[in-house]
């Protein structure tokens, strides 16, 4: 199971993600956030749930803030725009990505356009 989360302004965000296994069985949860603001919050609660001796689950939770990659990234030539974009992208991008209809697509491009906008108005 894989979980994004974006947090932007002072939005609260709280990820639950939980995998159980009845059965032998292998899983894994992965719960990933990116902070936007200083005034946003994520709590992510990955749960594994093995009722079956031969079950092996795994669980991996990571939670970046995106102020510290744009810094990064702007004295390598990119433009602060370029930079959100590059990251919001390879953030919510996962193997599935690429299957999504283009309808969804579209969507993450206009959560980037509303990210972007904000995030410049504060770092001025």
């Amino acid at each position: 199971m894989v979980t994004r989360a974006i947090a932007a302004g002072r939005a609260k965000v709280a990820m639950h993600a939980l995998v159980k296994a009845h059965a032998p069985a292998r899983g894994h949860v992965e719960c990933s956030g990116l902070l936007m603001s200083p005034h946003a919050a994520i709590d992510a609660i990955p749960q594994l749930a093995a009722h079956h001796q031969d079950a092996a689950l795994t669980h991996e939770v990571s939670i970046g803030k995106l102020a510290e990659e744009v810094s990064y990234l702007q004295p390598k030539g990119f433009t602060y725009e370029e930079a959100v974009s590059l990251l919001v992208r390879g953030f919510v991008a996962t193997d599935i990505y690429k299957h999504l209809p283009e309808l969804i697509r579209r969507y993450v491009e206009q959560i980037e356009r509303r990210i972007v906008e904000p995030i410049r108005t504060n770092a001025s």
